[in-house]
């Protein structure tokens, strides 16, 4: 049995577009959890009569990614006229991390969010944005995970955080510039590439390090189904 991941991009955007007709700040909140509510139980239904947990997750994402997208494209229309260039997209990205950049996203799992934008002068601007977005997501009653960076701080970080790393490996844009996502992966794919040993090593030296907190007994290591 398969899911059919257009009919339900089709019906949620026609749901989020009637949701944006709301008026008033609250009622358009509370439409927006009930949108998720109702949505998260038809998935449920749709496992239930035999669908597979990898399209469900999938199908997850794909509701997620329209409704940050709404929210995203509502926030950026509210910046004033000289912020018109990021405003519109042109100089941040929105990048999905970690299981929901693979698309893997579970029902009540949190959602990793990377605000990219290019340079120091875009950073007020970004901040501001990235915040209208955030406090939206939080009322409607996600967990997010989320970090504001520019390019340089990106490729800085991943030479000295394996984690951060490793979760912009699956990084995934969900709006704004496409070119600025393009030039994070280009630099990121060249640094993998020269140091995919070293990368290897130092997840597996994490991981001997988490467990040996344990005592490195196997069945005191809680399972983690992502692993």
């Amino acid at each position: 049995m398969q899911i059919d991941l257009a009919t339900i991009e089709k019906h949620a955007d026609e749901k989020l577009r009637r949701i944006e007709a709301q008026q008033g700040g609250e009622e358009r909140i509370t439409a927006l959890r009930k949108f998720l509510k109702i949505e998260t139980q038809r998935l449920h239904l749709r496992h239930r009569f035999g669908i597979g947990g990898t399209q469900i997750v999938q199908a997850r994402s794909l509701i997620v990614d329209l409704l940050i997208q709404r929210i995203a494209e509502a926030a950026s229309l509210k910046t004033t006229s000289e912020r018109t260039t990021l405003g519109s997209g042109e100089q941040l990205s929105i990048i999905a991390l970690g299981g929901y950049g693979r698309q893997e996203l579970a029902p009540y799992s949190d959602i990793d969010l990377l605000f990219l934008h290019r340079n120091r002068r875009d950073e007020v601007l970004a901040q501001e944005l990235s915040q209208t977005i955030l406090y939206l997501l939080w009322d409607v009653g996600f967990t997010v995970g989320h970090s504001l960076r520019s390019m340089r701080q990106c490729i800085d970080i991943t030479k000295d955080d394996v984690i951060s790393r490793t979760a912009l490996l699956d990084a995934r844009l969900l709006w704004g510039s496409a070119g600025l996502f393009e030039q994070l992966t280009n630099r990121l794919d060249e640094d993998v590439r020269a140091q995919s040993r070293t990368l290897l090593d130092e997840l597996m030296t994490e991981r001997a390090v988490r467990y040996e907190k344990f005592g490195d007994v196997v069945c005191m290591q809680e399972p983690n189904i992502k692993e």
